[in-house]
């Protein structure tokens, strides 16, 4: 702070009041420059008026007071702290700050797109959120700004989803000596383990594993080779992951073959190619009795049925809607009953579509 101070005789002395209380300059961040006053550090501590005195045995001049008003850019009080819940739960994310003036709080997600309708900003200014989902899931960002600056603090949201079903398996009826397959997809966050238990038997059977005739692929599904009149029974499918479990079960039936022959396809697939973004009919009609059941498989494992474009009509026939690219491959048609099985397997590939304007 500056000061020009009046002549006088003897040259007046130069000191500096703070709110009419006289400044020790000797010493610290407060010194003298010649008459101006140096505050080195400031801190919010040093707001006040201040005045230059001027003083000799004659008399004493006080200038007009100078107020200085010290601002303090955002500092965290307390940021933002991960969580990691479950779906379905509400969230709080806190962020208390200090600085001067008063900062503003705002805030955002990483990729931009707060939960519609159930984020909320409480009254100290932490957020809410309200029967989170997994796709709430991110990176949420506290912006705290006043006009000396402006800080950042985020947190991470993690939603866990307890394990379901997307296929289960059902009850099937198969004859000896043939193949039985039981599907089981499951979803979740994290993940879950999915593994196959046949009632009354302890054995646990993980996918990728082959256990004798038993094998369970990565997807789930449950294959029993060379099937045995004993392993009529029930079947059980068990996801579990650390947020918790679910378990679904079908009961397998065993017959005798009969005299009859196995079920054959008069029309299956045909080996095409289609563009991208059309439809694909994949036919497979079948002749037996009884009434052969129809199975589709891509590349050797059970279409996804739980994707809705991925259709089995009443007459067998596989529609596939809005083709994609990863949609090509081999799709194997199985008719099975009690008195075996027949597949049929032709080849589907999908290529990009053609630009008109070239």
């Amino acid at each position: 702070m500056e000061c020009a101070p009046p002549r006088g005789f003897p040259e007046p002395v130069i000191s500096w009041k703070r709110n009419g209380e006289k400044i020790n300059t000797g010493f610290g961040r407060i010194r003298l420059n010649g008459n101006n006053l140096m505050i080195s550090e400031v801190r919010p501590g040093d707001e006040g008026r201040y005045q230059c005195i001027a003083e000799n045995v004659v008399g004493v001049r006080e200038s007009p007071p100078a107020i200085l008003n010290v601002q303090v850019k955002p500092f965290f009080i307390r940021g933002p702290e991960d969580v990691t819940t479950l779906s379905s739960e509400h969230v709080e994310f806190h962020c208390k700050v200090g600085g001067d003036p008063t900062p503003t709080i705002t805030w955002r997600r990483q990729d931009g797109k707060m939960p519609i309708g159930r984020a909320q900003i409480l009254e100290d200014k932490a957020l809410k959120i309200i029967h989170v989902t997994p796709a709430d899931e991110g990176v949420y960002i506290c912006e705290v700004e006043n006009p000396v600056g402006t800080i950042t603090s985020s947190a991470t949201l993690i939603v866990h989803s307890r394990p379901t079903f997307l296929v289960q398996p059902k009850d099937i009826r198969v004859p000896v000596n043939s193949v039985a397959r039981l599907d089981c997809v499951a979803t979740g966050n994290p993940p879950p383990s999915v593994f196959w238990t046949r009632e009354g038997n302890q054995v646990l059977m993980f996918g990728g594993k082959s256990h004798g005739r038993f094998s369970v692929s990565s997807e789930g599904t449950l294959t029993i080779s060379g099937v045995r009149k004993e392993d009529k029974g029930y079947y059980v499918c068990s996801a579990v992951s650390v947020v918790g479990s679910s378990m679904a079960k079908s009961y397998l039936t065993v017959s005798a073959v009969a005299d009859v022959p196995p079920p054959l396809i008069k029309l299956g697939p045909a080996n095409q190619t289609l563009p991208q973004d059309t439809i694909a009919m994949l036919p497979c009609e079948t002749i037996g009795s009884p009434q052969p059941v129809v199975k589709w498989l891509l590349n050797g494992k059970p279409i996804p049925l739980y994707d809705p474009r991925f259709v089995v009509l009443d007459s067998g026939a596989l529609q596939i809607d809005d083709l994609q690219k990863a949609d090509s491959g081999l799709y194997t048609c199985i008719a099975s009953s009690e008195s075996g099985e027949t597949s049929w397997s032709a080849s589907l590939a999908i290529e990009s579509p053609r630009n008109p304007n070239i």
